[in-house]
């Protein structure tokens, strides 16, 4: 998608952002995970955190809106930066979250943001990028065409 312009997310970001991030859990089933003011105020501050952390980084997508001289943030993707180090070479440069609205899905909008976050990773010195995903074989496939292998299950129980 040529429109779509990437770019390195700014404070007056931070509230479509966290709207978005609240979106994500919806959909991922995570309800409640931000379920008030008060705690989106706190993810809000959280993301500015980011913002400003040199070793982390968000990076937004957005598109212009019609008929109007703005432009939208249609996904993000989210890092606090390297926090694992198995050696020298494999810096492990951890995303948190990368979503798109569904409305702007299977346009490469997501792959360009790891893309962009890849990138990002090997100029502050990582060697590799990790994020986590729902158990999906069709985000595995799509994640794997990427050059992302899966590593690690994680399990759940609710008590």
């Amino acid at each position: 998608m040529s429109d779509v312009h990437y770019r390195f997310a700014r404070i007056v970001d931070s509230l479509p952002i966290s709207e978005l991030w609240v979106k994500m859990c919806e959909e991922i089933a995570l309800p409640g995970r931000i379920h008030d003011t008060c705690e989106q105020e706190k993810f809000m501050v959280g993301i500015i955190g980011r913002i400003h952390n040199e070793n982390g980084c968000v990076i937004v997508a957005t598109l212009p809106v019609p008929n109007e001289r703005r432009r939208q943030i249609v996904g993000f993707t989210v890092s606090p930066g390297i926090y694992y180090e198995f050696g020298v070479r494999d810096k492990v440069f951890q995303c948190e979250a990368v979503y798109v609205l569904p409305e702007h899905r299977n346009k490469h909008i997501g792959n360009m943001l790891l893309e962009k976050l890849e990138e990002e990773a090997i100029c502050k010195g990582g060697g590799e990028v990790e994020f986590h995903s729902k158990f999906d074989e069709k985000l595995i496939r799509r994640y794997s065409k990427l050059g992302y292998i899966p590593h690690m299950v994680f399990y759940r129980k609710p008590i």
